[in-house]
Parts: structure tokens; sequence; C-alpha cells
């Protein structure tokens, strides 16, 4: 018998086999793009002797590209400056338990209260930027006191993010519209984001 096409007897129709994936040449170019972003001020870092801050001024860099890509560039800044003063106080806490312990809790809170609008994903690179900092702090400059060095980790995760938010912002306007969600209620994103610290915290 032949096959039949079109609808099947109940009326439904047929199920139509799923569109094959294809490679796109476009996507891989701008995943390489995207990648190399942080290379012209890590070069221009290294220039000038400050090779020890390539670490987190490149984290900074993609923890301002990625939320600048879908959000607007003031939440995207307030992500920066946020992520630029917990990573300043992220260095000296470093050595010492109890501080690195409630650094790490705040910064999960704060990375939990991004849920009210669903925004974790695109700034998780803020929070993983920080956690680079406490596990192995940077020192910046040779011999430069523990403030000195503060202030210059912070000082470069917020220009590396800056960067990352001009470059991200641009590049966001040749992608589609983020669709508009309801917020999350602060009841239901407060706890979420205890959760987090207190998890964070425990380990």
């Amino acid at each position: 018998m032949g096959a039949v096409k079109g609808t099947a007897k109940g009326g439904d129709a047929m199920a139509e086999p799923a569109p094959k994936r294809t490679f796109q040449p476009k996507h891989a170019a701008i995943a390489v793009v995207m990648m190399l972003i942080p290379v012209p001020p890590a070069l221009l870092l290294s220039a000038t002797g400050l090779s020890g801050g390539i670490t987190i001024l490149m984290l900074g860099t993609f923890a301002g590209m990625m939320p600048a890509l879908l959000m607007s560039l003031k939440r995207t800044l307030i992500v920066v400056l946020v992520m630029g003063v917990i990573n300043a106080v992220a260095a000296p806490s470093a050595p010492y338990v109890l501080l690195a312990g409630i650094v790490m809790g705040v910064t999960a809170l704060l990375y939990g209260l991004t849920s009210r609008w669903h925004v974790t994903a695109i700034t998780s690179m803020a929070a993983i930027s920080v956690a680079f900092t406490m596990a192995d702090p940077p020192t910046v400059v040779d011999g430069a006191s523990t403030l000195t060095n503060a202030v210059l980790v912070g000082a470069l995760a917020i220009a590396g993010g800056l960067w990352g938010a001009g470059v991200g912002s641009a590049l966001g306007r040749n992608l589609p519209t983020r669709p508009s969600v309801a917020s999350l209620s602060w009841p239901s994103v407060w706890t979420y984001g205890i959760s987090r610290s207190a998890r964070t915290r425990s380990t």
C-alpha cells in the first residue's frame, strides 16, 4: 500500500521530521571574536608591567560583556561596579577563613538575588571572578601594600568589566530583543539567595 501523506484518519496532522542542525560559520566567527575581546587590554596591561593582574582583567571583561549582550547598559554597569568592589575586598580576605567565607557568602547572596530578573546565567561570570580572586589572590605589583594591591585588583576588575560592557553592548544591538519576563517575587528571590549563600559559606 502506498504511504499516506498529509492528514491522518482522525484529522491529526502527521508529525514532520525535525529540521537538521547545520554548522553556521557566522556563529563560529562570533564565538572566536568574543574569545579575543579580552586580548587587547591584556596586552596593554602586560606592556605596563602589571601582568599579575591579567587574569582578573580578563575575567572582568567577560563578566561585563555577557550581561551587556542581553541586559541594559545601566544594569550591566551596576554588575561591573559591584563585582569590582567585591574583588577588591576578596583579595586581602582570602587568607582568613572567616572573612573569606563571609565574602563568598555575600557574593552568592547577590548572585542569587539576580534571579528576580532572570539573569543569573549571564551574571555568573561576575561571581566566578570573585571565586578566582579568593582561590588565588593576584599580586598586581610586587612589594605593594595589601591595601594598594586590593585597590588595584578592584580597579582592574572594573576596567575589564567596562571594556567588556562597551563591546558587549555594541554587539548586542545585532541580537534579537530579549523577551520581557515577569519578575520573580521578592520572597522567592530572597529564599533562593539566602539558600545559595548558606550553601556557599558551608563549603
